[in-house]
């Protein structure tokens, strides 16, 4: 009983991140999106102690692909500048962590968007 108590959600909160985040380094997944919407965001983590650190973000809406962060390179100067270029319409490879894309049902009970580890636009054929 101590291990379903104790042990099953010390794994699932605190390993399971750190698992998620060590495949998704070694197994990127691009995917082809068409964007919606990009604006500016901030978000914030929480330690245990309930202390929290701000971070700046761009939240990408797509048709094909749902919500995506941009967090990479991204700062409170500049959030506004590579929001806008994201133009609606406009098709992007966006590369996320394949574990992160396979447990998005999983992340948006959470409130957790994958995270875009590289962008770039498709030129129009």
């Amino acid at each position: 009983m101590f291990v379903v108590i104790v042990v099953g959600p010390f794994l699932l909160f605190f390993l399971g991140p750190l698992a998620v985040g060590a495949y998704d380094a070694h197994r990127p997944l691009t995917l082809r999106c068409t964007v919606d919407s990009a604006a500016a965001g901030t978000s914030s983590t929480r330690s245990l102690k309930g202390i929290g650190a701000p971070s700046t973000l761009v939240v990408i809406n797509t048709k094909t692909c749902g919500e995506l962060l941009l967090d990479r390179g991204v700062n409170a100067q500049n959030a506004e500048e590579i929001a806008a270029r994201f133009r609606k319409g406009t098709v992007y490879d966006f590369t996320v962590g394949e574990a992160t894309w396979n447990l998005r049902a999983f992340f948006a009970v959470l409130k957790v968007s994958p995270d875009v580890l590289r962008y770039e636009s498709v030129p129009r054929s």
